[in-house]
């Protein structure tokens, strides 16, 4: 009978017992102890009984509906910087002095057009004019001259000695060492006509580059005193040198202009690596800019770095990413920082 007691009625006619028995009693202690341990005991028993637990504890240890049910992926997040798809540099190959800039930052060229002129100092000049007329061109040819004559004297002589050799008039040691000497001269000529056309082919090359230096086809005899800086790509003029001004000295080597491609931009940024195991080539995120946080952009992963920047053990990985950002009204420009949300599921698998 006493088994059947629920829980709460032990616990309520042990208060009742310790109200009404007199707190002096020196049994007290030793009868509250025997009370707990034989309420703990039925309650073992009533589960033992019934195979189950009383509600109230059930309730706790039940799991949750939210713990039982499939995880979703967590969005990755990260934050990046935008810069040109692709970027070159204008950079002036000869020093001039700066007579009309072409171009303003922000316009939009087409490759070959002229984006800056200057003009050649004398002495720059001087230089074009030996890079034209290589004097190791015309020493070697006058060397080869010279050879062909001593092989042609040469070939006489040995011609001669034949002869006599045959009418038993001179010794075939003559005519051996003759032909030595013609072997000698013939390897002679052919490492100088090597070299020669060696250098040919060089000064060739070199007349297509300074055609390309300065802007124009160039001669020997018409050297222009003007050259122009061309544009190396189809883009848009995103940098411009501060110095760069009519009237201005720029040293060769100077880099005056910038020209980038703003459609599509690309945003650059690093991935911890427990969540760079989870993005893929192709995939697909959102991008939202500081500066313009009021629109969002879409965006496709298109460079997934295998290796991390940091390899070394005891430092966490991170690994580089690039997304494509489309640009079509060029509204974006190189150094905007925002954040790139991915979306899980698209891309392609490694």
């Amino acid at each position: 009978m006493t088994r059947s007691l629920p829980v709460k009625a032990i616990l309520r006619k042990i208060q009742l017992f310790k109200t009404l028995w007199p707190r002096r009693h020196k049994y007290l202690p030793g009868l509250l102890a025997a009370v707990l341990f034989l309420a703990g005991v039925i309650l073992c028993g009533q589960i033992h009984q019934r195979g189950q637990l009383p509600e109230s504890i059930a309730a706790e240890t039940q799991p949750t509906q939210s713990s039982v049910s499939k995880t979703q992926p967590r969005q990755i997040a990260v934050q990046g910087k935008l810069f040109c798809s692709l970027k070159r540099n204008v950079i002036m190959p000869f020093r001039g002095i700066v007579t009309s800039l072409k171009v303003q930052s922000g316009q939009q060229v087409k490759h070959g057009e002229i984006l800056l002129r200057y003009r050649l100092p004398p002495d720059v000049i001087q230089q074009i004019r030996r890079r034209l007329d290589p004097p190791q061109i015309s020493d070697l040819q006058a060397r080869l001259a010279d050879l062909d004559k001593a092989i042609t004297s040469l070939d006489v002589k040995l011609k001669e000695a034949r002869q006599l050799a045959d009418a038993n008039m001179a010794s075939s040691q003559s005519v051996q060492n003759l032909e030595l000497e013609r072997q000698f001269l013939s390897k002679n000529r052919a490492a100088l006509q090597g070299r020669l056309k060696l250098e040919t082919a060089i000064a060739k090359d070199d007349l297509t580059l300074l055609r390309d230096q300065l802007g124009k086809a160039v001669k020997s005899d018409e050297i222009p005193q003007e050259a122009s800086l061309i544009a190396p790509i189809s883009g848009h003029v995103i940098g411009i040198h501060p110095e760069v001004r009519d009237g201005a000295e720029l040293a060769s080597g100077t880099p005056a202009l910038v020209i980038g491609i703003l459609d599509p931009m690309l945003m650059k940024t690093q991935i911890h690596e427990h969540e760079a195991v989870r993005i893929r080539f192709g995939q697909e995120a959102e991008v939202v800019l500081e500066s313009i946080p009021t629109r969002t952009f879409p965006a496709t992963v298109s460079r997934l770095s295998w290796s991390p920047l940091t390899p070394e053990v005891e430092q966490p990985s991170y690994y580089e990413v690039e997304l494509d950002v489309p640009n079509t009204d060029l509204s974006l420009r190189e150094g905007l920082k925002g954040i790139a949300r991915f979306h899980p599921g698209s891309g392609q698998s490694p």
